[in-house]
């Protein structure tokens, strides 16, 4: 019976009767294989669409090896596994500049992107054959070491300092020192110490507790103070804008008394009713549109024009009256101390 070679390796099989005294050389020959199927070995890919590694029967082959580093190629490939009833594990190294595909049958196929290192394994189950990625959900118990990081995909350029800021102990919705914020179900954090904006803060509301500290310009369309609303507007609200000045009238601003009541600097007067002062000290002179009323109890002394002349009437009645000849009548006695 002749030898074979459909084992897992392609190891020889010698038959019943065979290799009559190179038992020992045939044996440490498969020992020796076996021994490569641990080994690292490489692989030329073809620089075409397809290719096909066939592990050697019963010979020495890189394909046999446990690590498979495959170089050349230059274009996405899929790589046939034979012979097809081969149930291996496999490290495949893509060191080509393209993706390459490896399939051993119509079942599922794994691919292994360009610079990336997969382990596979196939099932050998013929025409039907499935290759697996081996490490697909695997659970890596304790500490694993990694000096670069992708998922899918994606290449993590964070340190791993950097990630575990992450590392808030489950707190959500409160801010934790040197850690990442995150926001709670509602979208809420709370806790912030200090926040340095270099842009612009857009809230659908704005509610501080505390002090407000802006250095710069406060933009808004209206506010309340003490629940009170400011229907000013911003111009009105600048005529407060008086450079300080206090009991001084500043031109198109408003009027502050000092501290003493007293204000000074005001240029025309014009009163829609009456002023009312415990004395009156005029330095110029005095234009009275209409009637001049000096109070002094119950009645008063009512100066008038009238018909151009000057008259005095004291409790509603006439007593004195100065024409513009310079005559002057009055209605009682005249009391002289000098010429009449």
């Amino acid at each position: 019976m002749a030898s074979t070679y459909v084992n897992d390796l392609r190891l020889e099989e010698i038959g019943t009767g065979e290799a009559s005294g190179t038992w020992g050389t045939k044996t440490n020959a498969n020992l020796e294989l076996i021994g490569e199927a641990f080994s690292y070995g490489s692989e030329a890919i073809a620089n075409a669409s397809t290719h096909t590694i066939t592990i050697a029967d019963g010979t020495s082959d890189q394909a046999r090896s446990f690590y498979l580093k495959c170089t050349g190629g230059g274009q996405a490939c899929t790589v046939t596994l034979a012979p097809n009833t081969v149930s291996k594990i496999w490290m495949i190294e893509n060191a080509t500049g393209a993706t390459l595909t490896f399939s051993q049958g119509s079942g599922a196929n794994v691919a292994v992107a360009t610079g990336e290192v997969k382990m596979i394994a196939t099932d050998g189950g013929g025409s039907n054959a499935i290759v697996y990625d081996l490490l697909t959900d695997a659970n890596l118990a304790g500490t694993t070491a990694i000096a670069a990081l992708k998922l899918a995909g994606t290449t993590v350029t964070s340190t791993g300092a950097e990630l575990n800021y992450s590392d808030t102990g489950a707190s959500v919705g409160t801010v934790v020192a040197s850690k990442v914020v995150t926001v709670d179900a509602n979208k809420d954090v709370s806790s912030f110490r200090n926040i340095t904006l270099t842009g612009e803060l857009d809230a659908a509301s704005l509610d501080i507790s505390g002090n407000a500290d802006i250095d710069g310009t406060l933009e808004t369309d209206a506010f309340s103070i003490s629940g009170t609303t400011v229907s000013a507007t911003a111009a009105e609200l600048n005529y407060n804008d008086t450079g300080a000045a206090v009991g001084t009238v500043v031109a198109s601003k408003t009027v502050t008394v000092d501290a003493n009541k007293d204000v000074a600097s005001l240029r025309n007067l014009t009163l829609a009713g009456e002023l009312d002062a415990a004395t009156l000290d005029l330095s110029g002179a005095a234009d009275f549109g209409s009637t001049l009323t000096l109070s002094a109890g119950a009645s008063n002394w009512v100066a008038t024009i009238s018909s151009n002349n000057l008259v005095f009437s004291y409790g509603g009645s006439n007593k004195m009256k100065l024409d513009t000849s310079g005559n002057l009548t009055v209605t009682g006695n005249i009391t002289a101390y000098g010429s009449v």
